[in-house]
């Protein structure tokens, strides 16, 4: 079974910034391969397969040579992303459904790179990314020892690591014993062989750290207000 595995990156402001070049270079490939297959359909009425695309990388980077700091596979997942894309396209074609053809992507539409297992490794707090460097990870939760594809992803300005592992499917034993749960209000849960649980009731316990924290917002905002009107007056006032 194919499980994902989602931590967050906190990448230095270098490492920033060559993630960030990587990712303009990728989605700039991305749209040159694009217009290049609109280009020879619309004068030879043929496409044109990813592998003849993927032969161009290496004269790519002879004109290109910003285009060296990105991994050979990286690109090429570029070019598998684009050819799928068409796939789907021409798959909803035959079945009559809404077509939906690829399209340019922009930078809010283009947030993704991908990395090889070998292109990797996590060592402990960090993972080591070729071409990048090592990055710091929060690893909240254990990661498979066996992870395959790494997917770095940038959403709302923040980077996160995805690994792409093969996991094992958990099956649980089976057992004879059950037991029936009524949720109440006076109590929190009762069993059917009559146990209570009670009501830990969060909220009315935290009341008094909540009035406490809305006078601070309160105080805060009507500081803010008065601070805004007075410095509107002495500007009026200035004639500014």
């Amino acid at each position: 079974m194919q499980r994902t595995f989602k931590y967050r990156l906190y990448p230095k402001r270098k490492q920033r910034e060559t993630l960030a070049a990587q990712l303009d270079l990728c989605r700039e490939l991305y749209n040159a391969a694009l217009q290049e297959r609109i280009a020879s359909y619309q004068t030879t009425r043929k496409g044109v397969p990813w592998l003849q695309q993927q032969s161009q990388l290496p004269a790519i980077k002879e004109v290109r040579p910003e285009f060296k700091s990105v991994r050979a596979p990286t690109l090429q997942a570029v070019l598998i992303r684009l050819h799928r894309s068409f796939q789907n396209f021409f798959r909803r074609v035959k079945k009559n459904e809404t077509p939906g053809f690829p399209r340019f992507k922009g930078r809010n539409r283009f947030s993704s790179l991908v990395f090889t297992p070998t292109a990797f490794r996590v060592q402990g707090r960090h993972v080591a990314i070729s071409k990048v460097g090592n990055i710091k990870i929060k690893m909240h939760r254990r990661l498979p020892e066996k992870h395959g594809t790494l997917f770095l992803k940038q959403i709302c300005g923040s980077w996160y690591a995805c690994f792409s592992c093969a996991v094992a499917r958990q099956v649980f034993p089976q057992s004879t014993q059950e037991i029936g749960v009524d949720v109440g209000l006076d109590s929190f849960a009762v069993l059917s062989d009559e146990t209570l649980i009670k009501n830990p009731r969060w909220y009315r316990k935290a009341q008094a750290k909540l009035r406490k924290a809305q006078r601070r917002v309160a105080r805060l905002c009507h500081s803010y207000l008065n601070a805004t009107i007075g410095s509107t007056r002495v500007a009026r006032r200035a004639g500014i």
